[in-house]
């Protein structure tokens, strides 16, 4: 069963971390995630893919979904998602590695996405790659999940036609599953996605994600957690 790793840095998510990009110790953090991902990947035979490049949607295809989307702000009125994000293209972050989905499963069985402040604590203990559907802990957290090639596809079949009228990237899923609960798979244990304030602490952590936390806090944050788990 082929199995790809996949984490997303596009060029204009260089800013996802703001101010804090610059310093050390978020760098540091951000490294030491890649790395523990790629030594994981290569402990149980997965590839390991690092998209930087931004997704092409200035194409015809995806013009009319700029910006996809709205949300409430807390006034009760409308904004486009994103406006306010990166400079008004954080639309172009929340749904840049849908683009990849339809490629990724040609190549691909497995396709597990993380996002780039999870960093694995234990390497030696496999992914549960024989679960199939879309597979998470959860949908309030989206930054470890796995498809397989026959969910990856219909998702994207399905949320291309649908994705201007729904309401982000948590709204897409939601409703993806709601019209095809056959691909749920809400069973991600804890251990594969862990965050500190979240979830109970497991015994053993696989993967710890750093999403739980201020940015400028994510360094001390990691810290502690390797000295818990380590």
């Amino acid at each position: 069963m082929k199995t790809v790793i996949v984490q997303f840095e596009y060029e204009i998510a260089n800013n996802i971390y703001g101010e804090y990009r610059s310093e050390s110790q978020i760098q540091y953090t951000l490294n030491a995630c890649k790395e523990s991902m790629e030594i994981y990947a290569e402990e149980h035979g997965y590839d390991f893919k690092y998209i930087t490049q931004t997704a092409p949607f200035h194409e015809e295809h995806w013009k009319d979904y700029s910006p996809i989307g709205k949300i409430h702000t807390e006034n009760g009125g409308n904004r486009l998602l994103g406006d306010d994000v990166f400079g008004g293209t954080g639309w172009k972050y929340v749904y840049g590695w849908f683009y990849y989905l339809p490629k990724l499963a040609l190549e691909y069985d497995r396709i597990i996405k993380t996002d780039t402040d999870v960093y694995v604590m234990n390497p030696e203990i496999p992914f549960p790659i024989e679960k199939t559907g879309f597979v998470s802990k959860c949908l309030k957290n989206l930054g470890i999940i796995m498809f397989d090639k026959e969910t990856a596809n219909a998702y994207y079949e399905w949320g291309i036609k649908n994705l201007i009228h729904e309401e982000g990237y948590w709204a897409l899923m939601h409703n993806f599953l709601e019209k095809y609960p056959q691909y749920a798979n809400l069973t991600l244990p804890v251990e594969f996605h862990n965050t500190i304030k979240r979830d109970p602490q497991p015994e053993t952590c696989v993967m710890y994600h750093l999403s739980s936390m201020p940015n400028s806090k994510k360094y001390k944050g990691l810290c502690t957690a390797l000295e818990k788990y380590t």
